[in-house]
């Protein structure tokens, strides 16, 4: 798999800001990935290897004042490699463990760069119409050049659920632990600061019509720094209605409501966003 985006930042993130100045104007970036898996079984063994890269350049951009910021600090690289074991306990159920290893490295900025792993044990699940996904928790650390931001380890958990009640509801359960590093400088520390993000969240799809689906969905997250004052927790509510005009297009209107908490002055906000769009499958 290869992908290409020419994206924007979402302005509520972390590292919206330019070494400490306000930005004035969005932060638009090239993200360019590729990615291989490789699968085979054995009986009731099954075996996994992939590998992954992600290339990421940022354009430069207006802080608050209106004064031109390099963003080349943020330009990073990206290297991912991982493994999986799993074995058949049961029809449709099976246990694996999976390590992750990878690789960032940001040219403009050393500090930034660091190395992580992460070791997972789990229960993966493949029962149609009842319940399908898997959920995963063990250790992950990572290490950061930067003194400041040092080795930093704790749980890591996964979780991606999908139940179906009855044929016209699907039900998705999502959640995740991870961590990384925010170049936003406080008071509680200037360099900047390493952060677990908790994550969990709901949607429900409901086929109203054969090829129109209404969905409702809620999301929390969690931000919590590390030898750092800064808390900051986000909650989404929205709903999606979509309409399948034939098997290749289809249309949808979205709405999110977004509310932040933030233990840092003047960083509380709420967001309304709606989206329309058409996509295209062939």
């Amino acid at each position: 798999r290869a992908d290409y985006g020419y994206k924007v930042e979402d302005p509520g993130l972390t590292n919206a800001f330019t070494n400490g100045a306000a930005l004035g104007n969005a932060v638009r970036y090239h993200d360019v990935s590729t990615s291989a898996t490789a699968n085979a079984n054995f009986g009731r063994i099954s075996v996994g290897v992939g590998g992954a890269y992600q290339h990421q350049t940022f354009n430069d951009t207006r802080d608050a004042a209106g004064v031109v910021r390099s963003l080349a600090f943020r330009d990073n690289d990206k290297g991912t490699a991982s493994a999986r074991l799993g074995y058949e306990i049961g029809p449709g159920m099976r246990i694996f463990a999976q390590p992750t290893y990878d690789v960032r490295h940001f040219t403009h900025a050393p500090r930034l760069s660091s190395t992580g792993y992460s070791v997972v044990g789990g229960l993966s699940m493949e029962m149609f119409r009842l319940l399908n996904g898997e959920v995963s928790v063990g250790y992950m650390e990572r290490n950061f050049n930067s003194l400041n931001f040092g080795k930093v380890g704790g749980l890591a958990l996964n979780a991606r659920l999908m139940w179906h009640p009855t044929n016209l509801v699907t039900v998705s359960l999502d959640a995740g632990r991870d961590f990384s590093a925010s170049v936003t400088p406080s008071a509680g520390n200037p360099l900047g600061s390493v952060f677990f993000t908790t994550t969990a969240g709901a949607k429900v799809d409901y086929e109203l019509m054969r090829n129109f689906i209404l969905s409702t969905r809620f999301a929390f997250t969690d931000y919590a720094y590390v030898r750092d004052t800064r808390h900051t927790q986000d909650y989404t509510v929205g709903g999606t209605a979509t309409y399948l005009f034939n098997r290749f297009f289809s249309g949808s209107l979205d709405y999110r409501h977004t509310t932040s908490h933030s233990t840092v002055a003047a960083s509380n906000y709420r967001r309304n966003v709606v989206t329309a769009s058409v996509k295209g499958q062939f």
